[in-house]
């Protein structure tokens, strides 16, 4: 009985030792480069982005906005809240942009509000958002979300930064002014 067990244990042993082997093989040759290219991944820039949804228009390019993929038409979109809205929250980018190069590639990047609302409560979110120029076609980013209820005043982009100017609720004419990097297809507040 135990010198069929060590003859199992072996051959087991054995037939791990092979696909191990197999398998260092096959990641040495480049044919599994699940590795490699996590860690590649990990410092791709902007504009080098793989497997990126590109659009003729930053108005009919896809954003992320609250967790949620939105690909707008001419600059629109329609989501429900839930599964249980009867009506749709509009998303919509705004008429004024700045244009810049956010991401040094030479070409011109384009930075947005963008608002979606009122919802079914009346709540209206604005966001600020860029759309990456990549070879004459745009690619939207994460979206940064700048408050409820602001009102917008001027979106522009200065050397790498995307700088909002607006005027939030309850502070009468006071203008706040941020600025923003993209970073990871993120739009993140400058340090």
């Amino acid at each position: 009985m135990i010198d069929w067990m060590l003859k199992s244990f072996s051959l087991h042993r054995m037939r791990r030792l092979i696909v191990l082997s197999f398998v260092l093989v096959l990641v040495g040759a480049g044919c599994l480069p699940v590795k490699k290219q996590a860690r590649e991944d990990a410092s791709i820039g902007v504009a080098t982005r793989p497997k990126v949804a590109v659009a003729e228009s930053a108005g009919d390019a896809t954003y992320v906005v609250d967790r949620r993929i939105i690909k707008l038409a001419k600059g629109k979109a329609e989501i429900f809240e839930s599964a249980e809205a009867k009506t749709a929250t509009p998303i919509t980018l705004s008429d004024e942009h700045g244009l810049g190069d956010l991401n040094a590639d030479g070409t011109a990047d384009e930075a947005y509000f963008l608002t979606r609302g009122p919802d079914a409560e009346g709540r209206r979110w604005t966001f600020a958002v860029a759309a990456i120029n990549i070879d004459g076609q745009f690619a939207g980013t994460t979206a940064f979300a700048l408050g409820e209820s602001i009102t917008p005043e001027k979106i522009a982009i200065e050397g790498d930064e995307i700088v909002a100017t607006y005027k939030a609720a309850g502070t009468g004419s006071a203008e706040i002014t941020k600025r923003f990097k993209v970073q990871q297809w993120k739009v993140v507040e400058s340090e």
